[in-house]
């Protein structure tokens, strides 16, 4: 039947929904944890085992409970925080207000929870923890036995969780932690129904999401990513916002954004917000922020320098009342960037350290093995912007020559160097290495130097000279029309060989591209050339007999 005719039976509205032409954005949602987190979005924040992933949970939770980071006063809670932020003041803008909050606890005992929001049996002048009203903590128990139509626990728990959120009539949900939802070895597929489930949540309620996951091994010298997840890319798909916890080698942790789908990204390796866990009050165990830094200080990376006369650029614009956008046009540099590197400023004798500090482990090139004197000639010719960025074709062979040759005689003369005691110089090398004169002969018929054809053309050289000897043949391809014997430009004159994805082109029996060398009498293909699945050369040869011979060429698109 053609489709015309079909008929359906079967409504679009719940799947499709028709969008206006012209579309207003609706009003910005709410900082639930300042650009990390923002009402009615999915985030996911991971990190190592031990690294405080559940207590920063339950810090965000119980500040959105209250409407008050629990590191501030009420009376400042809707204060940012002033430029380079103050240590012991949350970083992050919490502007939403009180919400209710749901929190699910899969790893915790009630006593493991407890010892983390009490004083302990030592003090008793300090009371335990009290919870907002709007903060419902429950933990979970994965081993409970499976009602009657169930098949796993992670199912249990989606549907579970469905109600909960529904009777409850909470705004913000909290999971912690997914991987106790692991029951095979992919996660991804044990969490994505769960995950799902909860998309639709967000959609149908504005329900706000934190899942907490579990993070997997990494280098600990270089920075976070979201492979570092458990899951990795395949999760951060359905989420809307990520984010990490990471730790230094003294114990000091940051969070570092890593994905955001509303929002420009303010956390990056270039600034990261840095805490200490303490007990808040005594009987809070939480992060207490101290300062921003850039993430390559905590495993101690060479990169770029911080721009401390910038920053205090904008600090003194920033303190004669210039708006953050006004300063951006001015610097030209984004409004997000400016904010970042508001936050960076330090006093001048911080900065002046920190600058000293950077200083100190600038690169030293003579420390180096490879080291020897006059290498800087050899390094400012391989620096020549002319043998970079090459193209493909016959016009850029030579130069790709001499950068090779510039590297091959840096090489040479430093292990003339260790022999001797003394390293030549780049021009004196030049001279005395036949593969210089080689490619110099190449360059100057290149640049027509020399073009009468069938003369004797020299050369010269201070110790030594080449005759060659140059014959006309007809331009190819827009090839030279001079070609050099090879007994005497031995390399130049590979240089007229023709590459394979130069001959003419046509497909085979099977649609595959080939390269046809040559053809019989009849137009078939009778010597060609085809790409096999590991990318190397194959030429095929047909007989007189009828038959086909195949011969592995190799990668090198160059015919032999």
């Amino acid at each position: 039947m053609l489709a015309t005719e079909t008929s359906f039976d079967f409504p679009l509205d719940p799947i499709f929904s028709e969008r206006p032409k012209s579309i207003e954005p609706d009003a910005e949602p709410e900082m639930l944890c300042g650009e990390l987190w923002r009402e009615g979005e999915m985030a996911i924040l991971f990190g190592d085992q031990g690294v405080g992933k559940s207590l920063l949970a339950v810090q965000i939770g119980e500040a959105i409970a209250s409407g008050t980071p629990t590191t501030l006063s009420a009376e400042t809670a809707a204060t940012p925080p002033p430029a380079g932020g103050e240590p012991g003041n949350w970083p992050f803008e919490m502007l939403a207000g009180p919400r209710k909050v749901l929190f699910l606890d899969l790893q915790h005992t009630d006593r493991q929870f407890a010892t983390r929001y009490s004083a302990g049996l030592d003090d008793e002048a300090v009371d335990s923890y009290v919870f907002s009203d709007n903060f419902d903590n429950r933990a979970v128990d994965v081993g409970a036995p499976l009602p009657e139509g169930f098949g796993n626990f992670c199912e249990y728990f989606c549907r579970a969780t469905e109600r909960l959120v529904v009777e409850k009539d909470v705004d913000v949900l909290i999971i912690d932690n997914l991987a106790y939802l692991k029951h095979s070895n992919d996660i991804v597929r044990d969490v994505l129904p769960l995950v799902r489930v909860l998309n639709r949540l967000k959609r149908a309620r504005g329900l706000s999401i934190l899942l907490v996951a579990q993070g997997q091994k990494r280098l600990a010298s270089r920075g976070l990513t979201y492979h570092d997840m458990q899951g990795g890319k395949m999760l951060c798909n359905y989420v809307d916002s990520v984010f990490a916890i990471g730790q230094g080698d003294g114990g000091e942790r940051y969070i570092k954004q890593l994905a955001s789908k509303s929002a420009e990204i303010m956390y990056d390796k270039t600034l990261v917000p840095t805490f200490r866990i303490e007990k808040i009050g005594g009987n809070f165990l939480g992060f207490v922020f101290e300062s921003f830094m850039a993430e390559k200080t905590f495993f101690e990376a060479r990169g770029d320098e911080i721009d401390w006369p910038l920053i205090d650029r904008i600090k003194q614009m920033y303190d004669d009342d210039i708006s953050l956008r006004d300063i951006a046009v001015e610097v030209g540099r984004s409004k997000t960037t400016v904010h970042r590197l508001l936050q960076m400023w330090k006093p001048l004798q911080e900065a002046a350290a920190a600058a000293g500090a950077a200083a100190a482990k600038v690169y030293d090139s003579t420390a180096s093995p490879f080291y020897f004197p006059g290498k800087e000639e050899y390094d400012e010719a391989d620096r020549d912007p002319r043998l970079h960025n090459l193209g493909e074709g016959p016009e850029f062979a030579l130069l790709g020559r001499e950068r090779y040759l510039i590297q091959w005689t840096r090489a040479k003369a430093h292990k003339e160097y260790k022999k001797t005691g003394r390293a030549p110089t780049l021009a004196e090398m030049k001279q005395r290495l036949p593969e210089w004169r080689e490619l110099l002969a190449a360059q100057a018929l290149a640049d027509g130097n020399i073009s009468a054809p069938s003369v004797l053309s020299v050369v010269e050289f201070p110790d030594t000279s080449i005759t060659t000897e140059y014959t006309e043949n007809t331009k190819q391809d827009g090839r030279s029309a001079f070609r050099a014997p090879p007994s005497a430009i031995p390399w130049a004159a590979g240089m007229g060989r023709i590459r394979i994805t130069d001959l003419k082109r046509g497909l085979n029996d099977y649609g595959k591209e080939i390269f046809i060398e040559s053809e019989d009498e009849r137009g078939k293909p009778q010597v060609w050339y085809w790409l096999d699945s590991k990318r190397r050369f194959n030429r095929s040869e047909r007989k007189a007999s009828g038959g086909i011979v195949v011969k592995e060429v190799g990668r090198s698109p160059m015919l032999r």
